[in-house]
């Protein structure tokens, strides 16, 4: 493949700058989106401490958004943590549970809801990636909200204008925050979707081992 201009690569779901700064140091031009507010901010101040070459500081593009499939405005529970995801009240991930309420033994649970910016994918590459520019590796990890986030980017991926894609794949937990069952009619129909569509755009799928 002959590659047109400066190789771009894009972090949805990024909580900490590390493969960010390592993609800018390599060269490449580095998108990285972070929803959460305070993880954010932890983000900035690592690159701005971090990386002194002012050739790659101007390779890393940090944006304070959350990827999904339309614009507008999300709730997003922000508290600098792995554990920061779309919704609001609180969400357990481990034992696949949600309310409404806050949690009795830890008050703060389920309290740190912000409204956080969405932007469709395919819109923010049109109007930030030039249209000259390859985008190597998009890299998605956003605790089960990934169909969402596909779904915002299946222009992308239809085009191929993506090279490589690399996903955490949690059935799962993606039927949880869909609030869809777990068995039954609906299971997985969100998680098969992602892989059919991207089949069905010519990219071959491959699992890669788990590294904990």
């Amino acid at each position: 493949m002959l590659f047109r201009s400066a190789l771009a690569v894009m972090e949805f779901g990024m909580h900490r700058p590390t493969q960010c700064i390592q993609a800018a140091k390599f060269g490449y031009e580095a998108y990285c989106i972070e929803p959460s507010p305070p993880s954010f901010k932890e983000c900035q101040e690592r690159v701005d401490g971090q990386v002194e070459e002012k050739e790659v500081r101007d390779r890393i593009h940090l944006h304070n958004v959350a990827a999904g499939d339309a614009p507008g405005m999300v709730d997003f529970r922000a508290e600098g943590s792995t554990g920061d995801m779309v919704g609001k009240g609180v969400i357990d991930l481990w034992t696949m549970t949600k309310s409404d309420k806050s949690n009795e033994n830890n008050p703060s649970d389920g309290k740190n809801i912000v409204q956080v910016r969405s932007v469709r994918l395919d819109d923010f590459i049109s109007e930030t990636i030039a249209p000259t520019s390859d985008i190597w590796l998009v890299k998605i990890d956003v605790q089960g909200f990934e169909p969402n986030v596909f779904r915002g980017l299946s222009e992308s991926i239809r085009r191929g204008r993506i090279m490589y894609v690399l996903f955490e794949y949690w059935p799962k937990g993606m039927d949880f925050m869909r609030d869809e069952p777990f068995d039954g009619p609906g299971a997985c129909e969100a998680s098969v979707r992602i892989l059919t569509d991207l089949v069905s755009a010519g990219y071959k799928l491959f699992t890669l081992t788990v590294n904990v």
